[in-house]
């Protein structure tokens, strides 16, 4: 998630110029984006899980 705060402005330039250009793309680039963002929240998910069954165990 810190990649994605840090590259907004980046993020932000290329759907701007590719909603223009080539649409297609810019679709592309939503959907990475998501795939992205998805995946680390289910590691953080799954890390999370694994914290609270070892503090159940106490």
């Amino acid at each position: 998630m810190h990649q994605i705060k840090k590259y907004s402005v980046l993020i932000m330039v290329a759907f701007g110029i590719s909603a223009f250009v080539k649409p297609v793309f810019c679709f592309f680039l939503i959907g990475s984006l998501l795939l992205y963002v998805a995946i680390h929240a289910r590691l953080f998910f799954k890390q999370l899980n694994k914290m609270a069954s070892k503090l159940q165990a106490l």
